[in-house]
C-alpha cells in the first residue's frame, strides 16, 4: 500500500505545487517513475493486486506481465524511491534554470 499512497498524494498534492513552482499546468508535469506507479495502482486497486494488460507497457518498471501477482518487495520499493529522488532531482534542476 506504500506505493499506491506514494502515487496517490504525488497525483492529489505535490504535482500540482510541484507544476505551479515550474510555471507550467499541472498536466504538463511528466515524471517518468509516475507513470509505471499509475499502472501498478491500478491493478492493486482495481484488479485486487494482480496485474492488468497495460502494466505490460510501463517501460521504468519492467517487473510484471498480465495475470502476475503484484508484490512489492524490498529491492523493488527501493527502486521506486531511487527513480522518485531522481525525479525530485531534475525537477530542481528546472526550477535553477527557469
Amino acid at each position: 500500500m506504500a506505493l499506491v499512497s506514494l502515487y496517490q498524494y504525488w497525483e492529489d498534492f505535490h504535482r500540482g505545487q510541484v507544476a505551479t513552482e515550474l510555471g507550467i499546468k499541472k498536466n504538463d508535469l511528466k515524471a517518468p517513475i509516475m507513470g509505471p506507479l499509475r499502472l501498478i495502482r491500478i491493478s492493486i486497486i482495481h484488479h485486487a493486486g494482480i496485474g492488468l494488460k497495460d502494466i505490460e507497457t510501463c517501460e521504468l518498471l519492467k517487473w510484471y506481465k498480465e495475470g502476475d501477482l503484484i508484490f512489492i518487495d524490498k529491492t523493488k520499493f527501493e527502486d521506486v524511491i531511487y527513480h522518485v529522488k531522481n525525479t525530485l532531482k531534475e525537477f530542481r534542476g528546472r526550477d535553477r534554470n527557469a
